[in-house]
């Protein structure tokens, strides 16, 4: 569990990146408390996937488990998922600001852990692209430094145009939100989703890459596989 900077509780898992988790972990660890205590150790040995999942359930969907098992197996990656305020076992009330907080404070909490910012990939899917993109672009003021990179996949590029064209099976299912008073104000105001420009390489996976301004990716941001880590 981790505490936000404004106190609310975060629900939150660590997964130790494989090659530490079986040198360092499995030979000798007997009990959670002595595995969290050698966080600090698997930070400094491996770079570390920030995951900042979608708007749907929790961290524990188990296609988000098999998520991290794969960055930790393939990349070779320590992993952190939290969720945000109002999710699973997390105190408080979801809000746009409370949200970015959260992200914020996990950051925060890696880097008071002993991780380098240069070595914290952030990626966020859905809901969590957005967030992400603004985190990094908070944390990257706040500390001064750039990270490793950012990666958002499934994101908008705006919310009015999420909300024309948002149609699972077909149906428009985010439409009659404008027909709720202020709504299509609220939803021109949330617009700013992704077009914040950071310093932090950037890739950006979704279906509608094509609507998002100055999209592209950084050629220095590398996402390596089949159990290579990340170049140094």
């Amino acid at each position: 569990m981790l505490t936000s900077t404004d106190n609310v509780t975060l629900g939150s898992w660590f997964t130790f990146s494989e090659p530490f988790f079986r040198s360092k972990i499995l030979p000798g660890v007997s009990d959670a408390l002595e595995a969290e205590s050698l966080i600090p150790v698997a930070l400094k040995a491996y770079p570390t996937v920030l995951y900042l999942h979608g708007n749907v359930a929790t961290r524990a969907v188990p296609t988000r488990v098999h998520t991290y098992s794969t960055f930790s197996s393939r990349m070779q990656v320590n992993v952190l998922a939290i969720d945000y305020r109002g999710f699973a076992e997390s105190t408080g009330y979801p809000t746009e600001r409370g949200t970015i907080e959260d992200a914020l404070s996990a950051i925060k909490w890696l880097v008071g852990q002993g991780a380098k910012p240069e070595d914290i990939l952030v990626i966020g899917h859905s809901l969590g692209a957005g967030i992400a993109t603004q985190c990094v672009e908070l944390a990257e003021g706040e500390l001064g430094q750039t990270f490793r990179g950012l990666v958002v996949i499934g994101g908008q590029a705006s919310v009015p145009h999420q909300m024309e064209t948002f149609a699972p099976g077909g149906i428009p299912v985010l439409r009659p939100v404008k027909l709720i008073p202020g709504g299509w104000g609220m939803s021109r105001t949330l617009g700013r989703i992704l077009p914040i420009l950071t310093n932090t390489p950037r890739v950006i996976v979704s279906m509608h890459i094509h609507t998002i301004p100055n999209a592209r990716t950084h050629p220095q941001c590398q996402i390596p596989s089949h159990g290579r880590p990340f170049s140094r």
